[in-house]
């Protein structure tokens, strides 16, 4: 199956960024992944820009203070606001739990509890694209301690209020030891819309640790869990804009079948049709010979159970079951991940699985294994959309004795795209602590302690391309390309182009039969003679089919002009200078990556200085050309968001 428009367009974009600007834009090595700057930390948060980048929040342990700093990385990998980042409410330490949750506008929320204040109670400050705080320099406190028994506010969730403020869910203290679960809707501005203290959502006994998620309805649906006396209830509700309950009967209790009683390690999400699917380890307060299982259930907008029985099984085999992770199908169904301990020995494998609409196991049975039990410890457990309504999954290889993120991607039918354990797809010891489906072209994986990756949509290839340069030896234009790895990889199409976004083949170099093991070296020479300036790209094809291109290098006859454009990237507007070595006409073009003309202009001779209007650019590269007597000048323009 060959890739789309958008999926090809998003791999050129990746491996052109390695030509430039090394020290902002997305890394393409496996080996090299892209810092965020942040070292001394006890926690990191992060979500979607809503611009296809993403902004990250972390409680800094510089100096012991325990303050609060965010940043934001856009579309194109560069950090935007320093390399250290913006100090949320004056870095004045004392802070705990902290929380992040996207505007929409490139800005985003994060609250926090402040542990140096009587009761600790929960802050929620709103940041906008620039980093700047918008509300009050302390923040804006959620939740007012309207009730005697009182004390502490931590754990928090948040949800976009479409545009219009935020909701915060957070589990609220009890003196004596016990909790409940509060939420509460914040404007735009800041006010509070659902009272002073806030929505009482449970206040039965021990209520904590809440997720919330958009209902589809302009309101939240939250799970939490409830502890009891050895063991545990998970707990559902969803609430309205005005902060109403609207689960018939009330709160809806989630069970797995007898004997298990208690419930840890649960996720939230919404189908495509705005059901709920609940995913949760059960275990059993009485142990023995019971083993942990892997329960899901899914709720309507009334909080009816839509699947039989109590729960679906969708593991109950042997061995400890941890960190799972949900993602909708883009139906009514659910993909599951989770890591699997049936083998034993305190080793751990990825296992996934598919429940269709009507609750049954679409794949064999127990899951698919997408690893070779590689996994020390039960984390590093992370899914992520694909086109063709399948899906991506990260995990840990520990086989090595060293720490490396793998992925493998599975199509709807559970066919694996990728062979033997998947793409190796960060350095070694950067572990995945989740992943960030940020526009229909990528995704950004943030790793710990401190990374992140550019992960297109589409078959990622199995391929990482160090280096493509071109030169003339005086008799012929002699190419070189160098690649780090490239399991399943067949071919490089070598092509040739006279503008620098038309392109045709012009020849074929076969991969080496040890591409997906250790550097391999390429060449190939092109003797055909030229009075003018020509281009370069390679096309990278595995043995599927599949395919992605390099970047662009070129061999210039003869200087017409020298070029260059600033600010680059550009945001608004740019100034593209350039001075001709020829007299009479040029003419300018902007093209997209994908060739496609957006924009020609005829100028006049002499020395220029254009003003380029980009505002109504999307977020990505482009190409400015400049054409006279047959010869042609490319420069890469960035636009980010």
């Amino acid at each position: 199956m060959k890739l789309s428009l958008f999926t090809k367009t998003a791999l050129a974009v990746c491996l052109i960024f390695c030509a430039a600007n090394a020290q902002a834009q997305w890394s393409t090595s496996v080996n090299t992944d892209n810092n965020l700057h942040y070292t001394a930390y006890s926690a990191a948060v992060f979500c979607s820009d809503g611009h296809g980048g993403a902004i990250y929040a972390w409680l800094d342990q510089t100096n012991n203070i325990s303050g609060i700093r965010a940043n934001r990385i856009d579309s194109l990998g560069f950090i935007r606001w320093g390399n250290t980042g913006v100090a949320i409410n004056g870095n004045i330490g004392g802070f705990s739990t902290i929380a992040i949750c996207e505007d929409g506008k490139r800005g985003a929320y994060i609250s926090y509890s402040r542990a140096n204040i009587t009761n600790t109670p929960l802050f929620c400050q709103h940041i906008d694209s620039a980093g700047t705080s918008l509300w009050d320099s302390t923040g804006v406190q959620p939740f007012a301690f309207v009730r005697s028994y009182q004390s502490g506010q931590y754990n928090p969730t948040m949800v976009n209020d479409n545009g219009q403020g935020v909701f915060i869910v957070t589990t609220g203290g009890v003196t004596g030891g016990t909790s409940e679960v509060l939420a509460q809707r914040l404007n735009i501005n800041g006010a509070k819309q659902w009272g002073a203290g806030g929505v009482f959502v449970d206040t039965v006994w021990a209520e904590r640790s809440p997720q919330a998620i958009a209902d589809g309805h302009n309101g939240i649906t939250i799970i939490w869990i409830e502890l009891t006396f050895g063991g545990s209830n998970l707990k559902m509700q969803r609430l309205d804009h005005n902060g109403a309950a609207k689960f018939t009967g009330g709160v809806k209790y989630l069970h797995g079948t007898a004997p298990y009683d208690s419930y840890v390690n649960y996720k939230i999400i919404r189908t495509a049709k705005n059901n709920y699917v609940a995913v949760w380890v059960g275990t059993y307060s009485g142990g023995g010979s019971t083993q942990p299982r892997l329960f899901s259930q899914k709720l309507n907008a009334a909080g009816t159970s839509l699947w039989a029985g109590n729960a679906v099984a969708v593991c109950d085999t042997s061995g400890v079951k941890a960190n799972p992770d949900i993602l909708s199908d883009g139906n009514d169904g659910v993909y599951y991940l989770w890591a699997d301990g049936r083998k034993g020995n305190a080793i751990y494998g990825a296992y996934a699985q598919h429940v269709n609409a009507p609750g049954h196991l679409v794949w064999q049975k127990q899951g698919l294994q997408l690893d070779s039990n590689i996994m020390n410890n039960p984390v590093s457990i992370s899914l992520a959309p694909n086109t063709d309504k399948g899906l991506k999954a990260f995990y840990l290889d520990e086989a090595t004795g060293a720490n490396k993120a793998y992925m493998q991607i599975l199509d709807s039918n559970g066919v694996k795209k990728l062979s033997g354990l998947g793409n190796p797809i960060a350095a070694y010891g950067h572990n995945v602590s989740g992943n960030l489906p940020v526009s229909n072209n990528h995704d950004i994986l943030f790793l710990t302690p401190g990374f992140a990756k550019y992960v297109p949509f589409g078959n990622i290839l199995p391929i990482s391309l160090i280096g493509f340069t071109a030169e003339n030896n005086g008799k012929i234009n002699l190419l070189n390309w160098k690649t780090a790895f490239g399991a399943n990889m067949q071919y490089f199409t070598v092509e040739r182009g006279n503008n620098g976004y038309s392109f045709a083949p012009i020849g074929r170099v076969p991969a080496a039969a040890n591409s997906d093991a250790g550097t391999n070296t390429y060449r190939y020479g092109d003797a055909a003679i030229y009075s003018h300036d020509i281009f370069y790209r390679l096309k990278c094809v595995d043995a599927d089919g599949e395919y992605s291109y390099s970047n662009i290098v070129s061999i210039h006859k003869g200087i017409i002009s020298s070029m260059r454009i600033a600010p680059n990237p550009a945001t608004n507007n740019c100034i593209i200078y350039f001075e001709k070595a020829t007299d009479g006409q040029s003419v300018m073009n902007i093209f997209s990556l994908d060739g496609k003309l957006l924009k020609r202009q005829s100028l006049a001779a002499g020395q220029y200085q254009v003003s380029l209007d980009v505002s109504n650019l999307a977020a990505g590269s482009y190409f400015i050309s400049l054409q006279a007597n047959g010869k042609t000048s490319v420069q890469k323009l960035a636009v980010v968001r």
